[in-house]
């Protein structure tokens, strides 16, 4: 503790500040577990990445770095992941580009900003992941059946 009475008393706001941001993201991080867990054991043997950079930078000219989540398999394990890196701007929407420079980390090991972005969109990433589905449903229905 400083000699300061108004230092000491800044160092005990931030404090209770900062014990409330860790208890929000360890709210946060459990949401992100639970969700995994429940895709791993689903099993739906396919990957899938959120079509939109879930940050990027603001930039002026058509690339920007940033940050896009999925649910993948990547170094043998099924896991919520989060790639960074490039993305060019083609029309209204951000696509990735430059894969070799990109970064990838589990979603819990990202920023506080990045986790909760991704959590901000896993109802319509669910809504993604069921459209592949039945995608795929109906490929293989279609192969059962004599098909094309």
């Amino acid at each position: 503790m400083s000699k300061n009475p108004a230092l000491n008393a800044s160092l005990a706001e931030l404090a209770a500040i900062v014990k409330r941001l860790n208890e929000e993201t360890d709210k946060l991080n459990s949401v992100i577990n639970d969700f995994e867990k429940s895709l791993v054991e689903m099993n739906p043997g396919f990957g899938l990445w959120y079509l939109n950079p879930i940050r990027t930078t603001t930039s002026a000219t058509p690339i920007a770095r940033g940050t896009q989540f999925g649910f993948l398999k990547w170094e043998d394990e099924w896991r919520l992941w989060i790639r960074r890196g490039s993305f060019t701007k083609s029309g209204d929407e951000w696509v990735p580009s430059g894969l070799a420079d990109w970064k990838m980390l589990r979603l819990v090991e990202g920023t506080r900003e990045e986790r909760a972005a991704a959590v901000s969109h896993f109802g319509s990433f669910l809504d993604a992941m069921k459209e592949e589905a039945k995608a795929r449903l109906k490929i293989l229905e279609r192969v059962r059946n004599g098909e094309r």
